[in-house]
């Protein structure tokens, strides 16, 4: 199994970027679970889908932590690279939602 991981933090509320989050996920099939969420692709020719847990923590007064859980069912180089492909493509679409939010712009949703 291939599994990637990452952190960031990012200047927005906890209550918001939970509203950003589902935002952002939901029109791509993502669902609130187990105090997160979870985000799946799909079977493509040559990679396994991947799964991204979302975490979210409080990090203080406006801020907050996002963590990012990705894996696969696959081992080797593409598989790994399918799960860090993932990663980054979650990371932007909550960071920039986010930027976007603290920027006071109505669109704050970036397509996965």
């Amino acid at each position: 199994m291939s599994k990637i991981e990452d952190s960031f933090q990012v200047g927005v509320g906890y209550d918001d970027v939970v509203k950003i989050v589902k935002d952002v996920i939901v029109p791509y099939g993502g669902i609130e679970k187990d105090g997160g969420f979870e985000v799946k692709g799909s079977l493509t020719l040559v990679e396994w889908p991947v799964t991204v847990l979302i975490r979210l923590e409080r990090a203080g007064e406006g801020s907050t932590s996002v963590k990012l859980f990705a894996k696969n069912f696959g081992f080797g180089p593409i598989q790994k690279k399918a799960c860090k492909n993932r990663v980054e493509e979650v990371r932007y679409a909550i960071s920039n939602a986010c930027s976007n939010f603290a920027a006071g712009s109505e669109d704050g949703v970036t397509e996965l």
